[in-house]
């Protein structure tokens, strides 16, 4: 007997709602049925990058087995008021993939029988192709109702990822977690990358060179931790070479970016074994004026 594939709803088709679109239908266990975007047209763009669905609209939504919305954080609240309008619905599960905004947001359609989740992916979305390619192993950050928990795991799991259980009161230091980790290295690379253009290297090998750098660091910190993988002139206290690093750098931005982030690897070389004098040294000459 062939299993009923379940039925889903996208709302929001950006980079993120549009993939995991592709990915659920090509797991040939999800049916992707209405596509909703803004207009028309981007509709039609996302069905077709999805491989499946049709343009839809929130105030003409047939039944389906989950709905995912895949919205910015600002329309959350006017997406749910017009589903709301809709009236009640037979056991429906809505899940947003927000990783700022409570599941709380959902909370007037408990109500009309909906059961509410959040799941975020924790993962850049930045590049589709590499993103589908890498995507089994990511973490989904999960906040919601009991009975949504097990389709929503199933959601994810089917595409090659796992879910972990995430509290409301959490969330902005989960959230910021992730920015740190994702939305502040393209910034760190760039000025890395000036560094290298102001010595002579041309912006692509500059990336060239600097990104295996990166990958390496990025693999040692998952296996020996974040103050094991810290190497460079603060983990060895030299105050000579910082001094001189800091007198060349090509900006005033990138020398306030590298001292803020020089004085916190310094707490970070501390917990490695930085000796307390080496430290001070260190210290002093990061909030010397040059």
């Amino acid at each position: 007997m062939v299993a009923l594939k379940q039925r889903l709803h996208l709302i929001g088709a950006g980079r993120a709602g549009k993939l995991l679109g592709r990915m659920w239908c090509q797991t040939g266990q999800y049916c992707i049925d209405r596509v909703v975007t803004r207009s028309q047209a981007t509709a039609k763009e996302a069905c077709h990058f999805v491989g499946q669905g049709r343009p839809g609209a929130i105030d003409a939504l047939p039944p389906a087995d989950i709905i995912v919305v895949a919205v910015s954080d600002q329309a959350l609240a006017s997406v749910a008021q017009q589903l709301a309008e809709l009236g009640p619905v037979n056991q429906q599960i809505i899940v947003h993939l927000s990783g700022a905004t409570p599941v709380a947001v959902f909370q007037p359609l408990k109500a009309l029988g909906y059961s509410i989740a959040a799941a975020h992916p924790a993962r850049s979305f930045a590049n589709e192709t590499m993103t589908a390619q890498d995507f089994a192993g990511t973490w989904v950050a999960y906040e919601g109702d009991h009975a949504a928990h097990a389709p929503v795991s199933k959601l994810f799991t089917s595409i090659g990822a796992q879910l972990f259980d995430l509290t409301t009161e959490n969330r902005p230091l989960y959230h910021a977690g992730t920015v740190f980790a994702s939305n502040f290295l393209p910034l760190i690379m760039q000025s890395a990358i000036r560094c290298l253009q102001s010595a002579g290297i041309d912006d692509s090998k500059a990336a060239q060179i600097l990104t295996p750098l990166v990958q390496g660091t990025i693999e040692n910190i998952a296996r020996i931790g974040p103050a094991n993988a810290m190497t460079g002139p603060i983990t060895r206290g030299d105050v000579e070479v910082i001094v001189k690093q800091m007198e060349t750098l090509p900006s005033d931005d990138i020398r306030s970016l590298y001292k803020t982030l020089s004085l916190a690897a310094l707490e970070l070389a501390i917990t490695g074994g930085l000796e307390d004098d080496q430290a001070d040294a260190v210290r002093k000459a990061l909030m010397k004026s040059i």
